[in-house]
């Protein structure tokens, strides 16, 4: 009985102890997009650049917003990039455009 009335109390201590710092720490809010985030402006992309991707043999390296929608208008065109591993290499913020999912589960 007295290791048992022993483990409760410590257990009550130690959530004690946990809630207090818990409390305490500081809440920081943060964004789900980084500051230097590629912003979409929802324009269909016409004059793309090689600032804007990438591509090697079996790769495909999207640096800005519009050349992730480049890739996504070559898609939707019928390339079906087989066999490429495509990386996206910034945060890209859609800017809560509309926007329609790349490829097909397919």
């Amino acid at each position: 009985m007295k290791i048992r009335s022993f483990l409760f109390s410590f257990l009550m201590i130690f959530v004690g102890i946990v809630g207090a710092y818990s409390i305490s720490m500081p809440i920081f809010e943060t964004s789900a997009v980084s500051e230097d985030a590629s912003v979409w402006d929802g324009e269909n992309v016409t004059d793309i650049t090689e600032n804007d991707f990438y591509i090697t043999e079996n790769s495909y390296y999207i640096y800005t917003a519009r050349g992730l929608k480049y890739f996504s208008s070559q898609v939707a065109s019928g390339n079906t990039y087989a066999g490429t591993t495509v990386y996206l290499c910034v945060d890209i913020d859609l800017n809560n455009m509309e926007w329609t999912p790349i490829g097909t589960l397919a």
